[in-house]
């Protein structure tokens, strides 16, 4: 089975390493296995990824090779026991550009909350790689505490907050705005991702985005988000080119903590999670280096953009979903 895979959230789970200067370049060379697997509750599909590394300057490492194919690797889920195939895809690396993988995929496994996880890797020369772990709870999020309309009522920050917390669960909170832009008389839908602040350093601004606590509630400072609105149509004179939907997209995404601890040590966004891992930062695989970490994700429905606040901006606005 051939797919063709973009890496971001998209239920896959890959890693790419520049495996001629990984894990130790500066000390004597070790033979070393990554497993790389991140289970996901809004998918089926889930997806595993083996590679070796070579010592810097190998002869042997010839860009294609690193990928580790013919392996049996297995699941559970509680009693429940999934069997991953092999198949291989196409990715677009950000640096490399497409690149041909080998991957291990499973079209059926769907990630239930506060559930024991385990995963085994047998390699076809006996290594073995394996790790236990168990999901984050389920995320409820609560009326009670959250904002409901943007701009905030007699607040400085909009609110994200839900009631269920798991322990060793951590969380991040994502606020999207939706607009559409017309381009040569079409309108063509983007999202806009709000940070919590915006900040000056060396005399630029730079945005500030959540990282993962174990708090049940997140909040975005309003001045950013007015901030993004602005940033938006950043460059364009005439704003009635854009559309702004009235519903925003709030997610808060419930990490367990081996994930959370490969989030903190990337990019700091949740968009690029699974694009790239260098394994001396982090590992928590038995026998090798890697990840195997899982992910809820659960949307707020209830919140508004108030029709006033967009058209200040110039923008039109765009009711309903």
């Amino acid at each position: 089975m051939r797919i063709l895979i973009s890496i971001i959230l998209s239920g896959l789970c890959l890693l790419i390493i520049s495996c001629d200067n990984s894990f130790n370049p500066y000390g004597e060379y070790k033979e070393s296995y990554v497993l790389t697997c991140i289970l996901r509750a809004d998918s089926l599909g889930q997806i595993a990824t083996i590679t070796k590394n070579y010592p810097e300057n190998s002869s042997e490492y010839t860009g294609l090779n690193n990928w580790i194919t013919g392996a049996e690797v297995t699941v559970w889920q509680g009693d429940a026991v999934y069997v991953f195939r092999d198949s291989t895809g196409i990715i677009n690396d950000p640096v490399l550009g497409p690149k041909e993988i080998s991957f291990y995929y499973h079209p059926d496994l769907k990630l239930l909350p506060d559930q024991p996880l385990e995963i085994e890797a047998l390699l076809n020369f006996g290594k073995r790689l394996r790790v236990t772990s168990t999901s984050p709870k389920s995320l409820i999020f609560t009326n009670v505490a959250s904002s409901t309309v943007i701009p905030p009522v007699g607040n400085d920050n909009f609110v994200v907050a839900w009631s269920t917390a798991g322990p060793g669960d951590f969380y991040v909170a994502r606020l999207m705005i939706r607009y559409l832009k017309k381009i040569d008389g079409v309108d063509t839908e983007f999202t806009y991702t709000v940070p919590v602040e915006y900040v000056i350093q060396n005399g630029n601004e730079v945005p500030v985005f959540p990282s993962p606590h174990r708090n049940t509630s997140e909040a975005f400072k309003f001045a950013a988000i007015s901030r993004a609105m602005e940033l938006i149509s950043d460059g364009e004179e005439n704003k009635a080119l854009f559309t702004i939907y009235q519903n925003p997209v709030i997610e808060a995404i419930a990490m367990d903590e081996s994930l959370s601890r490969y989030y903190s040590v990337g990019s700091g966004s949740f968009d690029d999670l699974t694009v790239r891992v260098n394994s001396t930062d982090f590992t928590n695989i038995d026998g090798g280096f890697g990840v195997f970490g899982s992910y809820i994700i659960n949307n707020q429905t209830i919140t508004k953009i108030l029709p006033e606040y967009i058209q200040s901006f110039g923008y039109n606005v765009k009711f309903g979903n």
